[in-house]
């Protein structure tokens, strides 16, 4: 077996070592543009403002638009 697929085949294994011992937050971020409001569920643990919101591969961001004129 040549290196390379090796190293693959162990990265594989690390990330479901990884994912089993420490798991994501799944996360969903409402984004309300009418009230210029947002809300994370389940909430952040620190206090976070709207700029330092990062969309992360867990996380769900639901845009809710303005009604139109």
């Amino acid at each position: 077996m040549s290196l390379s697929k090796e190293l693959r085949s162990f990265g594989r294994r690390l990330d479901k070592v990884k994912l089993s011992v420490d798991p994501p937050t799944l996360r969903m971020v409402i984004v309300d543009e009418a009230t210029e409001s947002w809300q994370a569920y389940p909430p952040y643990k620190e206090e976070i403002n709207q700029k330092d919101i990062v969309a992360d591969e867990w996380s769900m961001v639901i845009n809710v638009e303005k009604k139109p004129d």
